[in-house]
């Protein structure tokens, strides 16, 4: 899966089934009538629940559930210093 299509599915999930607001754009009347309540930390407040600490708990463990195979499978490699200077040196930065 694609993380373009991941991101749509999060968001078409919150906005058009629960009726959350997304990425603090204000409310939207989804499926549900869904509400949040508590502390803005869990919530995540006015940006929305992908603000919200169960949230953010949720991408850093799947951050990490995805880079240990890929690393494991030498699919993250990172990248040698004398190839990025040579990067910066002509992109001019």
């Amino acid at each position: 899966m694609s993380g373009v299509g991941l991101h749509f599915g999060w968001n078409f999930e919150e906005s058009g089934i629960l009726g959350t607001e997304v990425s603090g754009n204000g409310a939207t009347h989804g499926l549900l009538d869904a509400s949040t309540s508590g502390a803005a930390l869990i919530t995540g407040g006015e940006f929305g629940p992908e603000a919200g600490l169960y949230s953010m708990s949720f991408a850093v463990l799947a951050t990490i559930v995805f880079l240990r195979p890929a690393r494991r499978r030498g699919n993250l490699v990172p990248r040698r210093r004398d190839e990025r200077l040579d990067v910066l040196a002509t992109t001019g930065q």
